[in-house]
């Protein structure tokens, strides 16, 4: 795998993880947004 397909996978994951969390946040506890913080951190990153 090359690593721009890796790239690539990671930063739709990220749009796609960023897209459910809000709506998790909306819906649900916040206590949800503290868990994945170093994913949230990273995707920060990659942007």
């Amino acid at each position: 795998m090359s690593m721009l397909f890796v790239l690539s996978t990671i930063n739709s994951i990220c749009r796609v993880y960023f897209l459910v969390e809000v709506v998790i946040i909306e819906l649900l506890v916040p206590d949800v947004f503290n868990l994945p913080f170093i994913i949230r951190a990273y995707c920060l990153l990659q942007w």
